[in-house]
Order: C-alpha cells, then sequence, then structure tokens
C-alpha cells in the first residue's frame, strides 16, 4: 500500500500524460506515489504549495479536515534527517499553522507523523498528517 509497481505507473501515465520529470525515490521495482503527485504524474488537489512542499487532503480521511504535509524531496521517514534536511520539519510545523487559518481551525487540531511499518507508516515519504475541524459547524450551501 502506498506504492505502485513499474506496470502500473505506466498505466497511470498513459491516463494523465508524459510526466514533467522522473521521480528520484525508485525502491527497486516500486516508486513512491507521493513523489508522483508531486511530479503532477497522479491526480490529486493540490491545496498549498511552496518551494519545499506540497500540501493535499488525505485519499482516507480521519477527520472533517484530514490534509498530508509532504516535503519534496524525497526523505523516507524521520530516521532519515540528518543535520542538512532536519529544517524541513519546522516548515512542515508552519505550514500546518498556515493549514489551521486558511480552513479556519486554529482552535484545535493535531499533527501527527506516522514513523516506520510498526508506527503505521504505509508511505515511505515523510509526511505529516493535520487532523482537525471537528468542532467546526457545516456550512450551509
Amino acid at each position: 500500500m502506498g506504492y505502485y509497481d513499474k506496470q502500473e505507473i505506466q498505466i497511470l501515465r498513459r491516463k494523465t500524460g508524459p510526466p514533467e520529470f522522473e521521480p528520484v525515490c525508485w525502491r527497486g521495482s516500486m516508486t513512491c506515489i507521493f513523489c508522483h503527485i508531486i511530479a503532477r504524474q497522479l491526480p490529486t488537489e493540490i491545496i498549498y504549495e511552496n518551494a519545499d512542499l506540497v500540501v493535499f487532503k488525505d485519499i482516507n480521511p480521519q477527520a472533517p479536515v484530514h490534509l498530508l504535509i509532504v516535503p519534496k524531496k524525497h526523505i523516507e521517514s524521520i530516521n532519515a534527517l540528518d543535520e542538512k534536511t532536519a529544517g524541513i520539519f519546522s516548515k512542515m510545523v508552519l505550514a500546518a499553522k498556515a493549514m489551521a487559518e486558511r480552513h479556519g481551525v486554529q482552535s484545535g487540531y493535531r499533527l501527527m507523523i506516522n514513523n516506520g511499518r510498526e508506527a503505521g507508516q504505509v508511505v515511505y515519504h515523510l509526511h505529516m498528517h493535520f487532523l482537525g475541524g471537528w468542532g467546526k459547524r457545516p456550512v450551509k450551501g
């Protein structure tokens, strides 16, 4: 789960057109779904983007507002961070703060990172779950 094999990627590419650039995170015969989203090879609505991060909705939301904050650079997990890449973590937290403001949930939200299989990590590309909106009233349309 979280990875497509090469045959599935070829089928998706035929549906979505040629990639702008190749993902750099091949793991044997598998590739990272988040890198394909970042490369616009898989469709999703990007909620926020800057030079370092993208934010998009979780495909299986566990809260009224459930976003994924994902570094553009492929970093497998917290365990793969080093002194050169650790700064991405503060950028992720600041993006979460901006998402709370944008979605009107500053009064309460949860940030969560699953690190490793035993903690529930299924996509091996560092990402932060932003969960909130439990107290938000539905907007009448």
